[in-house]
């Protein structure tokens, strides 16, 4: 992100030159004067613009949340195959997400690579629920009236975790084309919930929402572009680039 951010402020000081000089400046003079306000201002503006706060994926820093056992429900689909792909209402924030059909197995695989990636990243015990059988018992539904974040914490406590992590996947598009010419590039989009069992709350959300994009569409995705040798990535590869910058922003302890 800070990368980013500092391409972000270079094109804004070469513009910012540019619009203060024009075509004013002496010739002989002009390589010269332009270095000199370009020096100044990024020293002025450089700083500033590398303050950003949030990330493409996520919140606001938080310190680490204190939690020991964190029971995984990895992702759940928005839409599955066969639905029309429409605004999802998600049911924990509140909030309309436009939303294209997603497998199980789609699901399952995303689930499984963050679940891993997690282990491998943050000092705590997590509980894969998904391996566990008739976890989400059909009497929690009706007991918490279908209360999406009771049903949480019903489950949380059956397994005495002090936090549960879910989220949804709203798009999971494949790349139409090789990977040196695609007609429609891999686009993704998926959301992460932490949420206390204790109360209820929740301690941190993180969202990636990426279309891979060619550098003539978007000056400031150099970094990326370089990243990805000048190729159109998979959707797999894309997925996994979004699911690491959320296990460097989720709050929980690192090892």
């Amino acid at each position: 992100m800070r990368e980013r951010t500092l391409i972000k402020g270079i094109v804004i000081v070469w513009i910012s030159v540019i619009l203060l000089k024009g075509d004013k400046m002496p010739k002989m003079k002009c390589s010269v004067q332009f270095i000199k306000y370009f020096l100044v201002l990024i020293i002025f503006i450089l700083p500033c613009a590398c303050m950003s706060g949030k990330g493409e994926s996520g919140e606001y820093y938080i310190p680490p949340i204190k939690a020991e056992k964190v029971a995984f429900l990895g992702f759940k689909a928005a839409l599955s195959p066969g639905q029309e792909g429409v605004l999802y209402h998600n049911p924990l924030s509140g909030v309309s997400v436009r939303s294209e059909p997603v497998s199980q197995i789609t699901a399952e695989r995303l689930s499984g690579q963050f679940y891993d990636m997690l282990n491998d990243s943050k000092d705590c015990n997590f509980i894969n629920l998904r391996s566990i059988k008739n976890i989400t018992d059909p009497s929690l539904f009706k007991k918490n009236n279908n209360d999406p974040v009771k049903i949480l914490q019903s489950v949380g406590d059956a397994v005495s975790a002090d936090v549960v992590l879910t989220g949804y996947v709203y798009r999971m598009h494949e790349r139409e084309g090789s990977e040196y010419s695609a007609e429609n590039p891999a686009s993704v989009s998926f959301d992460v919930y932490l949420v206390s069992v204790k109360d209820g709350t929740f301690l941190w959300k993180g969202s990636f929402d990426k279309t891979q994009k060619s550098l003539s569409e978007n000056l400031l995705e150099l970094k990326e572009f370089l990243d990805f040798k000048g190729k159109w990535v998979d959707v797999e590869k894309l997925a996994q680039i979004g699911l690491n910058e959320l296990i460097k922003e989720i709050p929980l302890k690192n090892k």
